[in-house]
């Protein structure tokens, strides 16, 4: 096993979903047929990001075991150079306290406290907005820019990252939907623009009829949404259900490290989801550098095999590995970002 990864274990899980909670929530699935669905699919967590409320996280049936706290608010970026300026995200924080403290460090949400609290959806500057994304990270938590392609719509792909080290949901309802190859082709735009952003998945499946093909991987040296929170805030977790490790150095995915000649990536690929072992996939490890990506390494790779290589690292800015099944983007590693001496 690769050393920054020692002693960590895998964990499958959906880092976007909404359950009908009562308030304001909007979800179709309780939070007691979440809890089934979960057991029945086999999953580690599941993040339920009610919208406008906090009381999801409060409500006895929700299970703290396997949940990561949050919400999806909704803002109007008023200076954005876009057709559209609405967008949504969601923040990921280690404990559910930590979500009402950030609502009400920011009297735009008008949060009315408390369990039963609601707040609105803020309008924000993109200066202001990357002062919340600060705080978000502040608090060992996680920012992530949902469908960023089906409601914000903007010519420049800088409008959709503000800050560095967010999360872009990249694979979005499923690795075969139309979303997720628009969404896909805007990521890989930022990483051409030398911008570092993290490949997220989510399904955000609002009504019944959940599924398991917008998965999140996460090797993690605990369970409990602190424990999943320190490495995903981070960048170093899989889009998929396949995990996926890699390492310069001492630097794990979604890290960056300094360029020295002679610099190895290690890359193990396995542990897969269970219901999903067996599909035949194309492994592409792709490096980029001056604005452009290119594939260093392309090779068949069955889901239910563990694989392990090293790969000598070049003058590249970053280097990634992704999953094909078929046409679609099954499985996505994020980068490791190469500075340049």
């Amino acid at each position: 096993m690769l050393s920054t990864y020692s002693g960590k274990k895998i964990y499958h899980g959906e880092m976007h979903e909404h359950s009908a909670s009562g308030g304001t929530s909007d979800g179709k699935m309780t939070l007691a047929e979440w809890n089934a669905f979960r057991e029945e699919n086999g999953l580690d967590f599941i993040a339920i990001l009610d919208h406008r409320q906090v009381r999801h996280m409060y409500l006895p049936e929700y299970d703290a075991s396997h949940s990561i706290y949050g919400t999806e608010p909704g803002t109007y970026i008023t200076d954005a150079d876009a057709e559209e300026r609405s967008m949504h995200y969601n923040m990921l924080f280690p404990e559910r306290e930590d979500l009402e403290e950030l609502l009400s460090e920011f009297p735009e949400y008008e949060f009315t406290g408390g369990i039963e609290g609601h707040f609105v959806y803020p309008k924000f500057t993109r200066e202001r907005f990357a002062e919340l994304i600060k705080a978000v990270r502040a608090r060992g938590g996680m920012f992530v820019h949902p469908h960023p392609k089906q409601l914000m719509r903007a010519d420049d792909c800088e409008q959709y990252a503000i800050c560095d080290k967010i999360g872009l949901e990249t694979i979005y309802i499923s690795y075969d939907s139309q979303e997720t190859k628009d969404n896909y082709a805007l990521w890989k735009e930022l990483l051409c623009r030398g911008r570092i952003v993290w490949a997220c998945a989510g399904t955000d499946s609002h009504g019944k009829g959940p599924d398991t093909k917008a998965l999140t991987s996460v090797y993690s040296d605990g369970s409990g949404s602190a424990a999943w929170l320190k490495e995903l805030s981070r960048g170093n977790f899989a889009c998929g259900p396949v995990g996926i490790q890699m390492e310069i150095g001492s630097c794990p995915m979604g890290g960056s490290v300094r360029y020295e000649k002679g610099n190895i990536m290690h890359l193990r690929l396995g542990d897969t989801y269970q219901p999903e072992m067996g599909k035949s996939l194309m492994l592409n490890v792709i490096e980029g550098h001056d604005g452009i990506e290119e594939t260093i390494l392309s090779e068949p790779y069955e889901s239910s095999d563990i694989v392990e290589k090293e790969i000598k690292v070049g003058l590249s800015d970053h280097l990634r590995a992704e999953l094909l099944y078929g046409e679609c983007i099954y499985g996505i590693g994020n980068p490791i970002w190469n500075i340049r001496q």
